[in-house]
């Protein structure tokens, strides 16, 4: 888990606290608080018709669109932002993006260096090697 501590200024109406990212193989997760909490309420499809839409950015070029689990009540609502597949291994920054109609925030957070069991970088966690019969590696994005 990686502590953020970061309020972004109001994004249409709304300001997000970002407390705790916590990244797993499967995804990775937000912790967040929103004032006022219709922030948190969205139904599906774009542009959002109540709250905010949640992307996040990594510095390897990979893109995430999250979905929202938790609420509370008209004034302040706690919830998770789930971020569904993998984020890149080799990721150092995250953008967290809480995105309104007009407007947009980013919280930029380092991530530090996650440990897959080896210092050894030519393996992955399954503990294959990484490189291939033919000795080339593969070409990043």
């Amino acid at each position: 888990m990686v502590p953020v501590g970061a309020v972004t200024p109001a994004v249409d109406g709304v300001t997000v606290a970002v407390d705790v990212v916590d990244v797993q193989p499967v995804g990775f997760t937000v912790e967040v608080v929103a004032a006022p909490g219709w922030g948190l309420q969205r139904r599906c499809g774009w542009p959002p018709a109540d709250g905010l839409a949640w992307w996040a950015e990594d510095d390897r070029g990979g893109v995430h669109l999250g979905h929202v689990n938790g609420g509370g009540g008209p004034e302040k609502a706690r919830g998770t932002v789930e971020f569904p597949g993998g984020l890149d291994p080799e990721a150092e920054e995250l953008r967290i993006i809480p995105s309104g109609v007009t407007e947009r925030a980013i919280v930029r957070i380092p991530l530090p260096r996650r440990v897959t069991g080896t210092d050894d970088p030519d393996r992955t966690r399954c503990g294959t090697t990484g490189v291939p019969p033919n000795g080339r590696r593969a070409s990043g994005r």
